[in-house]
C-alpha cells in the first residue's frame, strides 16, 4: 500500500480482518458497551450507539477491502 510496511508470510498462512457488531452496527443499545457508556466508563467517551454505519455502507466497505486486497473478512452480528 506504499506505506513502507511489508510483511512476508509462508503460503500456508492466511490472514484476514474481522469486525464486531458493536464496532460497526450502531443503534443497538442493549449490550454491555452501552451500560459502560452510560456510567462514563469508556475512556474516550465514544458512544456505542454511533458506530461505522456498516449496515448502510457495506458496499463501500467491501470495495475498500477489495482495494486493500483483503481476501478474508469475518463479520460479527448482534442477534
Amino acid at each position: 500500500m506504499g506505506d513502507g510496511m511489508e510483511f512476508k508470510f509462508k503460503d500456508q498462512l492466511s490472514l484476514g480482518v474481522a469486525s464486531a457488531a458493536t464496532q460497526i452496527e450502531g443503534g443497538d443499545c442493549g449490550h454491555n458497551w452501552n451500560d459502560w457508556y452510560a456510567k462514563g466508563k469508556i475512556k474516550d467517551h465514544s458512544n456505542p450507539a454511533r458506530a461505522t454505519n456498516h449496515y448502510h455502507l457495506w458496499k463501500q466497505d467491501a470495495d475498500l477491502m477489495a482495494e486493500m486486497k483483503i481476501k478474508y473478512y469475518r463479520l460479527g452480528i448482534e442477534w
